[in-house]
């Protein structure tokens, strides 16, 4: 397990589900049964020794202590000092060698309830990355297609506006060329009224040169005129003149 974390320490819960990739999640998934059957052989061989612990007890009259220990304390009595000492030596031996395998037994019992526990705590951190993961990849989603239904709601309305100004503007041209064809009409109508009227005045203008010639004083006529009026005026001053 230690290699497991050293891998992907520092050990952060946002890098859980980019270090924990599908294969490292089943290898853990493998050791955890690994770590499981390990746990029940050892349920299995500690109530082995418990049975057989309980056997051999049965069989050395374990049930009658005080008889058990008197037939023990005069066999050893009548045993010599030096075999005396080796039985119990041997005894002591024995008991402080089961001692340390249970020691051991506890010692590993404990390590793959650290390990199990250690695992458990591996596979929350992964499920609530997954969790997480999941989560953020619904928050984008839900992000994704709301930018897209605005998106398609912007342009919707421009298309629309751009229909609306087509019409308009198709609209428009049509009256400009219904306006066009009436101003050409009358532009016609004006032209052909002109032309006669030009002719018509034409006739006229002919005609008033004709009467103004008729009426008009030739030019001898104005000069007597003129010679009349100076001989007027010369006498006038004359008669002006002897009066003072």
């Amino acid at each position: 397990m230690s290699l497991l974390v050293s891998d992907c320490s520092p050990w952060r819960s946002s890098d859980l589900f980019s270090c924990y990739t599908k294969p490292t999640y089943l290898f853990l998934s493998d050791r955890l049964l690994e770590f499981d059957e390990g746990i029940e052989a050892l349920e299995a061989a500690i109530e082995f020794k418990t049975d057989s612990i309980n056997t051999q007890k049965n069989k050395l009259g374990v049930e009658k202590p005080e008889f058990s220990q008197n037939e023990l304390v005069a066999k050893l009595n009548s045993l010599g000092r030096e075999d005396a000492i080796f039985l119990l030596s041997k005894y002591f031996e024995k008991v402080i060698s089961h001692r340390e395998n249970e020691r051991k037994q506890q010692v590993k019992c404990d390590d793959m309830t650290l390990r199990v526990d250690e695992q458990d705590r591996v596979i929350r951190e992964l499920e609530r990355g997954f969790q997480q993961a999941d989560l953020r990849a619904e928050r984008r989603l839900t992000d994704q297609a709301k930018e897209y239904e605005q998106r398609v709601q912007f342009l919707m309305k421009q298309v629309n506006d751009m229909e609306q100004h087509t019409s308009e503007k198709d609209g428009r041209i049509h009256e400009l060329e219904k306006d066009l064809y009436y101003y050409k009409k009358v532009s016609r109508d004006l032209k052909k009224r002109l032309r006669e009227l030009a002719g018509k005045d034409g006739v006229l203008d002919s005609m008033q040169t004709m009467s103004v010639q008729s009426e008009a004083p030739s030019e001898a006529e104005l000069r007597l005129t003129v010679e009349v009026k100076s001989q007027d005026k010369k006498e006038n001053k004359f008669s002006d003149g002897n009066i003072k």
